[in-house]
């Protein structure tokens, strides 16, 4: 579930220094930027916001990302609430939530990671399915800067495949790595105009669950399979088209990084299906990150954010589960060969 997260921070951090650069002279007065990215999930039992500054100055860059001051507010320097509001009504909020300032551990990088970064959170267990629109403030309490930005929660949908079992690519084909099988699901609209609240961007993750080095102990790994935007109006032109190939050989690679030829299958699950779905705003972000470059060598930074920079966008996932009497047995035939099976 953190794929999409990490991917995001990635470009965040790629946006942020492409902000910079193409707003402000260094030369210029000082004017304060702020950066936001904020993922609103239903499935999530904490909210998190990552805000951070947008640095200016003569010098090197690189050397400015790594000073902590130049990056990161301190604590009770931000008022950060979240309101949530009824699509018949989104001036008054039904609900507020505050965000409290944390700290945590921060991998090496280029930017500042001697010691915790900060983080700010607010407990949203089970709320945000509640209501569909959604209304991030953040306020400077030093300098008086407002940055705002809204957002609309995605709705419930549902993966509608249930089974694992292959179709032969070929009737006459001997290769079972060829067979195939459609993942559909439903809950989305390619509609930019309406229907705020369906999911316009997909990724598919697979998870693969298995004993252990041979063992009743229950493991996993997990393959993530497509990312894209919505192209079609209904669910025959939105699917995911895996093969026997797309599986095995990934499978075979994940264990691998964990050191282990040798599994089990268990005797509940063996696979879930991961469907992640983003709104408007979030395949926004996407598309004009993943963008090409253009002949002006550059490409569109995308930001919803008022009076700042970054991304404030919201997501859901959904699942489903398959057992082995729905997996054809040709994946096993296959599986065998690349890996030892423990019956």
């Amino acid at each position: 579930m953190k794929r999409l997260y990490f991917v995001l921070s990635t470009l965040l951090i790629m946006c942020t220094l492409a902000g910079c650069e193409a707003e402000f002279s260094p030369e210029g007065d000082y004017s304060e930027q702020m950066m936001v990215y904020c993922l609103l999930d239903k499935n999530s039992d904490t909210t998190f916001a990552r805000i951070e500054r947008c640095f200016l100055g003569k010098g090197n860059a690189v050397e400015y990302a790594r000073n902590k001051d130049s990056i990161y507010y301190k604590s009770g320097d931000l008022d950060v609430k979240l309101y949530a509001y009824t699509l018949d009504d989104t001036n008054n909020a039904k609900k507020t939530y505050s965000f409290t300032y944390t700290t945590r551990p921060k991998n090496d990088g280029t930017f500042y990671s001697n010691g915790n970064t900060p983080i700010y959170y607010c407990v949203t267990k089970n709320e945000l399915q509640n209501y569909s629109f959604y209304k991030l403030v953040i306020k400077n309490l030093t300098t008086g800067l407002v940055v705002s930005s809204s957002t609309y929660m995605v709705d419930e949908f549902e993966v509608t495949s249930s089974d694992l079992r292959f179709q032969a690519a070929n009737a006459n084909s001997t290769n079972h790595l060829e067979d195939f099988k459609d993942i559909h699901w439903s809950g989305y609209s390619n509609n930019s105009a309406t229907e705020q609240n369906k999911a316009k961007f997909f990724q598919m993750d697979i998870v693969f669950y298995y004993g252990k080095n041979g063992t009743n102990v229950v493991d996993s790994v997990s393959m993530p399979i497509l990312s894209r935007a919505v192209n079609g109006t209904t669910q025959q032109d939105n699917f995911v088209r895996i093969t026997i190939n797309d599986l095995v050989y990934k499978i075979k690679e994940e264990l691998s990084k964990k050191g282990q030829n040798t599994i089990k299958p268990t005797t509940t699950h063996n696979f879930v299906i991961k469907v992640y779905g983003s709104n408007k705003d979030m395949a926004d972000y996407m598309s004009a990150n993943n963008a090409a470059q253009t002949a002006l060598n550059y490409k569109p930074m995308y930001s919803n954010i008022n009076n700042g920079y970054g991304l404030f966008a919201s997501r859901n996932v959904a699942f489903k589960v398959i057992d082995q009497s729905n997996i054809s047995s040709n994946f096993w035939i296959e599986l065998k060969k690349l890996i030892t099976i423990v019956e």
